[in-house]
Formats: C-alpha cells, structure tokens, sequence
C-alpha cells in the first residue's frame, strides 16, 4: 500500500503506512533487513518533502543496523547513496564525492543497472553543485543512455532535465524531449491514477454483479443442461438414423450382389445348358446319321461280287477295313461327347476359374487355381461366395494393373473351421508400412472383416505380393453334420 500511496502522490499516507510498518517489524523483531527498506523508504519520501535532517537520521538508522552490509549489500548501497544525495540537497558536501563513489562502485559490481543510474545522477548534480560542468555532464549523459537501454522513463526524465540545465548549447534539444516524454507519462500517470480510483468502484459494481449473477447462474445451468440433453438427443437420433441408414445401404448392397452373382449363375447355366445340347445334337447326329450311312455304306460295299487280280481285291479289302475303323473312332467321338458333358449349375471354383480365364487370357500372365477338395462350396453361405468372388476380382486387377506381375497364383485351402484364400503374384511389391494410394485393400479388408475374418499383406520391393484371407465358415457346416449324424 505504501507503494501506491507513493504513485498516488499522497506522501504523508506513505510515510504513515510504513511507520506502522516500522512498528511491526521492531514489535515482533522480524528480520532486521526488512526494517532497513522501511526505514530507506521514509527517508526517500522526507527527503522529497524537502525534510533532510529527518531523511538523514533514517538513513544513518538504517546503516546502523547490524551486519546490514553483509546481509543485503544492494540495500547497503542504495542508503550510502541516499545519506550522500540528502546531505547534497542540505547543502553538506563534505566527503560526499567518496561516499557516492563507494555507492556506484558496490551497485556497479552488483550489475544494478538502475541504480548505477541513480548514482551517476547524484553524482552530476553534485558536480554541478560544485560548478565542474564537464564532469557533471559526463556523468548525466552515463545516466541518460543506461536508462534508455533499461527504458526506465523516471531516470531519463531526470537525465534531460539535468542536461538541459548542463548543457547549454543544446539545452533546448534535451529539453523538448523532455516535455514530449513528460506528457507521454503524466498520461500513463493518469490513467493510473484513475485506474486507482476506479478500483473501488468496480468493486463495488462486481459485488453487486456477484449477486446478481449468483442467480442468472442457477438459471443459466439449468437451461444449458437442458439444451444440452436436447442437442445430446438430436445427436444420437441423429447418429442412429445415419446408422441405419448405411444399415439398409449396406443391405441393400449385400442383396444386389447376391441378386448380381445369381444373374451370373444363371447366365452360366444357360451357356452350359446350351453347350450340352450342342454336344447332345453333335453326338447324335455322328452316331445316328453319320455312322448309319458309313455302316450301310461298307456293308453294301463288301457284298459287292469283286474280281480281279489278287492285289487289286487285297486292296479292296484293306479300304473296307479303314472305314470300319473310321466307324470305331466316330462312335467313340459320340460317346465322349455324351460322358463329358459339363455338369450346372456351375460351382464356384467354376466361376473362379472362368473369371480367371477372362482377366488373364488377353495378357501376357498366368493364372493358376488350386482348389482343396475336402471344401464343401454348396455348404458355404452365398454372401461369403459373392464376397470372396468380389475379393479375387479386386486382387487381380491390383496384379494386373499395378504390380506387373507375370504369374498369379489363387489357393483355397481349409484349416480345421477357418477357409483360407491365399492371391500370391511375383510382382513389384510394395512397402506395406507406407500404405498404397489406392482403396482396393481397404475394400477387401472391408469385407473380410464383415465377416469376422483376418487379413493380412505381405510384400516388399521387388519381392512380390502375398494376400491372405482367412474366413471363419466352417462352423456351421460341422454343426450341421453332427446333428444329421
């Protein structure tokens, strides 16, 4: 408070704030150092009252106090100080020039760049006083650049006011910087000051406020809690209908797919279905008409009477016996014909394989299916099938397409109730790390785990690509077969 008091220019309720301090520090014999800055702040604001014997007898009070030099040799220094520059101002000049010395000596070891400003100040104006213009000059323009390196306004204040006085031939120069920054800090001053006296005011209107919004608060949280529990069940029916929007989305995706495999099933059953018949119509009209007519024909041709020269009928022979063996293959081509025709609908490997043929056929690439026979396709659920169909689509054209590869190799494989599709390829490879820029293994890894399947990619530069599916599937099927059993 003693400091406010001060900015406030109310002196007399400064000295009387640190008196009662004083008191309280000799009653209860706190630190003795502490008195010594009471004691130094009451001889500051005598000696500004002009008081100097009272300004002197802190100062000497405070300097008496034991091991003060030891204990805070900043605080030592600045009383030095102050006792010189008030016996100044009275007019005692006897030994001062020492004493200021020793003050600017201890404050310049201890790197107090304020209050070496200080004491080059006193020190100007006390050789001023004793009319050694150089000196003092010298010493206030010291003063002048520390306190603008340190920006301290107060020290520079005093430094242009000095050397206007000093220096005569630019005493206006010194002086009209004065004046602009006086008027910069009267300003600051007075903002403060009404910052001061506006403290107590808007303490006032804060405790009122307090009352106030002591109230609007209970009204206040309870309105926010109630907007927030609406926008809470915005958010999750919200949320909920987006789920089930993608809910139905992805049903109905699901569903298309499997109406799309269906479509293909059947279109392959029809091209089957027609082939077979071909074959049938093939098979039968080598067997019925062709073969008839061959049959008539060398039966009709050996009753034939021929005579001749033994060579001649030989011969005859031996042409007769190559159409019957004609007959034998025409009958076997028939036969084959009709065993081999191919079975529909058709299963999914055949799917596969087709697809395969398709991709790979035109390009420079071989593709190989291999296909464990203890897996029972027709038992594994459709979705699966489209889904795995789907995998393998996307597989290859990543191998086609990106990893260059020359060779393909597609692997079914049943691991107790896991199935297993492995896609490997001797292509460029990848760092798996890094990721890859496209959203063909994020869609696969998609749909394996829609079904609660693993994935995993395995490749390196120049090393290839291995994916590996591994789809739990077969857990139904044993089901299935202990309860038949």
């Amino acid at each position: 408070m003693g400091v406010v008091y001060e900015e406030m220019d109310e002196p007399d309720k400064a000295i009387t704030y640190y008196k009662k301090s004083q008191e309280y520090l000799e009653e209860f014999g706190e630190q003795p150092v502490y008195l010594g800055h009471v004691y130094n702040n009451i001889g500051v604001l005598y000696r500004e009252q002009e008081n100097q014997p009272q300004a002197f007898s802190y100062f000497e009070k405070a300097l008496r106090i034991p091991n003060l030099k030891s204990s805070d040799l900043s605080l030592y220094a600045r009383l030095i100080d102050n006792r010189a520059y008030s016996r100044l101002l009275a007019e005692d000049t006897i030994g001062l020039s020492k004493e200021f010395h020793k003050s600017l000596r201890l404050r310049d070891s201890l790197q107090n760049q304020s209050g070496v400003i200080m004491s080059k100040l006193h020190l100007a104006q006390y050789h001023a006083y004793q009319q050694d213009t150089t000196k003092a000059i010298v010493f206030a323009k010291d003063a002048l650049y520390l306190a603008r390196a340190i920006r301290n306004n107060r020290d520079i204040l005093k430094s242009l006011l000095l050397l206007s006085n000093l220096n005569k031939p630019i005493s206006n120069t010194y002086l009209q910087e004065y004046i602009g920054l006086s008027k910069v800090i009267r300003l600051q001053e007075r903002k403060t000051r009404d910052k001061f006296t506006r403290v107590q005011y808007e303490t006032d209107r804060y405790v009122e406020r307090n009352k106030q919004l002591s109230s609007q608060k209970l009204w206040i949280l309870i309105i926010a809690i109630g907007l927030l529990l609406v926008l809470s069940f915005f958010y999750i029916f919200h949320r909920q209908r987006a789920k089930n929007r993608m809910l139905y989305l992805e049903t109905r995706r699901q569903k298309a797919n499997e109406q799309l495999y269906l479509l293909t099933l059947k279109h392959h059953e029809r091209l089957q279905k027609g082939l077979n018949q071909q074959r049938e119509r093939i098979s039968e009209e080598l067997h019925d008409a062709i073969l008839g007519e061959l049959f008539a024909i060398r039966m009709n041709w050996g009753l034939l009477p021929l005579q001749g020269r033994p060579e001649i009928v030989k011969e005859h022979q031996e042409y007769l016996e190559a159409l019957q063996r004609i007959e034998k293959q025409i009958r076997k081509a028939s036969h084959n014909l009709m065993q081999n025709l191919m079975a529909f609908p058709l299963n999914f490997i055949q799917m596969v394989e087709n697809l395969v043929q398709r991709r790979c056929k035109p390009l420079p690439i071989t593709c190989k299916v291999h296909n464990d026979e203890s897996i029972p396709w027709e038992k594994v659920d459709l979705m699966i099938q489209i889904n795995l169909y789907r995998i393998i689509e996307e597989g290859l054209q990543n191998c086609i397409r990106h990893a260059r590869a020359t060779h393909v190799d597609i692997r079914f494989t049943r691991k107790g109730q896991a199935l297993t599709l492995t896609i490997r390829d001797d292509g460029q490879g990848f760092n798996p790390r890094k990721g890859t820029k496209g959203i063909g293994l994020i869609h696969i890894r998609s749909r394996v785990q829609k079904f609660g399947g693993n994935f995993w990619v395995n490749s390196g530069k120049g090393q290839g690509t291995t994916l590996t599916i591994s789809i739990p599937v077969f857990k139904t099927v044993n089901d299935e077969d202990n309860r038949q059993q």
